[in-house]
């Protein structure tokens, strides 16, 4: 499928479901450059039209978010689609200010051990080994190699977010230990996400 007709259905996707509230929250990077959106444009049906494709220098003048995303992009290995996700639960964990612990198996596989919190500055460092990195007043930053796999991190993620809301009303939950997410991480990103890009 063309770059630019999938970042356009996923745009749209990710705003029906709730995760992209922002026209600048979303950016793609491609052979050619970034591909981000238009402001103005109607998120939930988004046009071609829409799309503007920069080089990675342009993109970072826009604002301090587009220098944050192109800084993931130059030093996060397997980061070519972020996304700043404003859905309710994953804003309301972001905003305690506290780290998202890790109470499901998709969370440990596809995200890794716990969602840690903290600033901008710190952002890229975290998703060189993680897919998401919550920020107290912004949301979560979602870091995948491609459309498909950022909306999955942004729905798990903000699973995740309502499991550990739900946990602390309902008197606890059951963390999964570090060692058992850290092994059933390893075992997503060597089988199951290797036989996806053979598809």
């Amino acid at each position: 499928m063309d770059k630019r007709k999938e970042f356009i259905e996923y745009a749209g996707l990710l705003a029906k479901e709730g995760y992209l509230r922002d026209y600048r929250n979303l950016a793609l990077k491609t052979d050619d450059g970034i591909l981000a959106l238009n402001k103005g444009c109607d998120l939930r049906s988004p046009r071609l039209a829409d799309i503007i494709a920069m080089d990675a220098q342009q993109f970072s003048q826009e604002s301090p978010l587009a220098a944050l995303f192109c800084t993931i992009f130059d030093t996060v290995k397997d980061a070519r689609a972020i996304l700043l996700s404003q859905s309710d639960y994953t804003r309301a964990v972001a905003e305690s200010g506290k780290s998202l612990d890790t109470l499901l198996d998709d969370l440990a596989q596809l995200i890794g051990p716990g969602v840690p919190s903290g600033t901008e500055e710190t952002a890229a460092a975290v998703l060189r080994k993680r897919n998401a990195f919550l920020i107290r007043g912004q949301g979560a930053l979602c870091a995948a190699k491609n459309l498909y796999d950022l909306q999955a991190v942004a729905m798990v993620l903000e699973k995740g977010c309502r499991a550990q809301i739900a946990g602390f009303f309902l008197g606890g939950a059951r963390k999964i230990s570090f060692i058992e997410a850290l092994f059933m991480r390893f075992i997503y990103l060597k089988k199951y996400s290797r036989e996806a890009d053979k598809k």
